[in-house]
């Protein structure tokens, strides 16, 4: 009977952590690392529902950064990008 509403809501969390697309990360990042975010390839972007992590790759005028966000509240998030050695 609470199966249903249940499955429901995972669902729909699931799929909200799919809603934020490259334009956000390219944002995100821009302030990070000095680049217009029209400049930067956004790739291979992970995230976790329980831990509240996100990580993906940048790369901008021939540099590659790595970038991770971690919630730090309901809206707000601690961002860093480290260039890749």
């Amino acid at each position: 009977m609470y199966i249903r509403p249940i499955l429901c809501v995972l669902m729909m969390l699931s799929l909200s952590s799919c809603a934020a697309g490259p334009a956000m990360y390219q944002r995100t990042t821009s302030g990070k690392i000095g680049c217009p975010p029209d400049e930067i390839q956004i790739n291979n972007i992970t995230s976790s529902f329980w831990t509240g992590q996100r990580t993906w790759e940048a790369d901008c005028k021939g540099t590659k950064y790595f970038c991770s966000s971690t919630a730090t509240g309901q809206y707000s998030a601690d961002i860093s990008c480290a260039a890749a050695k």
